[in-house]
């Protein structure tokens, strides 16, 4: 049977959109009809990512252009506000997308705190805002947080990241228990190695030195490639379609060409 991936008409939020696996992912629900809100933090990214949205577009919609810090409640509260009274209480989908990467090995309190509330604190916060009008979307609302392999191991260098990905992981399981009688699915994709620009920045190397570890990546993952922003975009659309997964909820997806399975990780 072919997929029937449709999101005509679909409200389609997805936070971290100005760039790298947000804005993939945004792109490719508003090929597919939806009208989407493009979010970031920087202004002129925003803008631009929503251009490309537009010019894909169906019906050629003009997205939604939000300008948000996650970490901060108050602009998240200001954000979904926006939302509600833009499209009229609809939203159909949520890709809880937007994170900080890196990290250090023995994280201080301060930068524990700031990736809680980043990568964790901020999703749950969107999830209890969309909550009332995921109930009412006709053909069930759908929640798709993008966590990481780094929740299910861990990695020396990234214990915050590591332990806010795997609460991400845990939210996702539990929302899909509470919710799923009210009519929401629930579930996580878990992103390997992407080339993106969080990952890139988040190394602190120089091209060089960048190009060496990608290469080293590609040895030691079995399909022979690094991950592609696409890769993961592709996922959420699917996970994001009651048509095709509609029986699916409570899922972490892992998304790594098999990296984490490999016997020897780059890392050890």
């Amino acid at each position: 049977m072919a997929l029937t991936l449709d999101f005509t008409d679909k409200v389609v939020l997805v936070t971290g959109s100005s760039s790298g696996i947000g804005e993939a992912t945004v792109i490719m629900f508003a090929q597919l009809g939806a009208k989407v809100v493009v979010h970031g933090r920087n202004r002129q990214n925003v803008a631009q990512v929503a251009a490309k949205c537009r010019d894909v577009s169906p019906k050629h919609y003009q997205p939604l252009e939000l300008v948000a810090d996650v970490a901060n409640e108050q602009e998240v509260d200001k954000m979904m506000d926006t939302i509600i009274g833009h499209y009229d209480n609809q939203l159909d989908v949520v890709v809880n997308n937007a994170g900080k990467g890196g990290g250090e090995s023995n994280a201080s309190l301060a930068e524990f705190d700031q990736f809680m509330t980043i990568n964790l604190r901020s999703c749950y916060q969107i999830c209890l805002r969309a909550y009332p009008l995921l109930t009412r979307s006709p053909t069930g609302g759908v929640i798709i947080n993008n966590s990481s392999i780094c929740s299910l191991k861990p990695f020396p260098h990234s214990l915050s990241y590591c332990v806010a990905k795997a609460g991400l992981d845990m939210l996702t399981r539990n929302l899909a228990l509470l919710w799923g009688p009210q009519g929401i699915r629930v579930n996580a994709v878990n992103p390997g190695q992407i080339q993106t620009p969080i990952w890139e920045n988040a190394t602190g190397l120089t091209k060089e030195e960048r190009d060496i570890l990608w290469q080293a990546v590609c040895r030691k993952t079995p399909i022979g490639r690094q991950g592609f922003a696409d890769d993961i975009a592709k996922a959420i659309v699917f996970l994001a379609s009651n048509r095709d997964s509609g029986f699916t909820t409570g899922i972490t997806m892992k998304i790594d060409g098999g990296f984490l399975d490999s016997a020897d990780l780059i890392y050890n």
